[in-house]
């Protein structure tokens, strides 16, 4: 039993409708997506359960920036959470990453600008969403980030970081930076973005609801032990009980 329940929750099992998948040996998290420091723990972290729903078309998604506004919460904070191959990528080289969408923004062809819907914006060249969420010094902040889309340049060219397309710019709760903006700078290298814009079709399911894996395990070791014991009960009482005689009707004796 505590195989099968070990199976069951270390690999996503999707069935066309929903789908369960684990953080950590599944799922890229990390510490992504938790809101505090120990002994605070976050609203997904590794070793957590998650269950998602399929995800098709941008619309069965509800992100950040329309979620705050009618105060629809998932996993800690507003808006749904994507469970993505970074970048569409499948090969394996990587686990998929789950983490929140904060907006979907669409490319417009007649402009060489973008949309955002949720927030009312027709060709803009770049995403700025205040009161995004951030592990800092004094806990969970508030932050504003801002996305650049178009780069217009001295010349009057105009230059695309994320390309010519539509997707969702995605965030791991934790971090002071959108997945499709280079995060910092450490010494001389700058971090790559973790994503471009991510596409419906590189999205495993949007999270509806999240087990804390600490309680998986223990309610597995909990079945393990209970099964144990009554395999020993099992045993004992077809092996090591002597068996009352019966009468000629196979019934025992009163």
């Amino acid at each position: 039993m505590a195989v099968l329940l070990i199976l069951i929750v270390a690999v996503a099992a999707h069935d066309g409708t929903k789908a369960w998948i684990r953080s950590g040996s599944t799922v890229a998290v990390g510490t992504s997506m938790t809101h505090g420091d120990s002994p605070q723990r976050g609203v997904v972290d590794n070793g957590d359960l998650s269950q998602l729903a399929p995800v098709r078309r941008p619309g069965e998604v509800v992100p950040f920036l329309a979620a705050r506004d009618s105060g629809n919460r998932v996993a800690g904070d507003f808006g749904d959470v994507l469970v993505f191959w970074a970048n569409g990528d499948r090969s394996g080289r990587g686990l998929p990453v789950q983490h929140r969408a904060i907006a979907w923004v669409e490319f417009d062809p007649r402009t060489g600008l973008f949309d955002v819907p949720e927030a009312g914006l027709a060709d803009v060249d770049r995403l700025v969403v205040p009161g995004v969420g951030a592990r800092g010094a004094s806990g969970y902040d508030r932050l504003t980030l801002e996305l650049p889309l178009v780069v217009r340049a001295s010349d009057g060219s105009w230059r695309y970081p994320l390309g010519q397309t539509s997707g969702w710019v995605t965030k791991g709760d934790a971090s002071p930076y959108f997945d499709q903006s280079p995060a910092g700078s450490t010494s001389s290298a700058t971090r790559p973005a973790i994503s471009g814009l991510v596409h419906p079709s590189w999205v495993i399911g949007k999270v509806i609801r999240v087990w804390d894996g600490g309680d998986l395990d223990r309610v597995a070791a909990g079945v393990a032990v209970a099964v144990g014991l009554a395999g020993v009960v099992v045993v004992l009482g077809a092996e090591g009980f002597p068996r009352l005689p019966t009468g000629r009707n196979g019934r025992r004796p009163a």
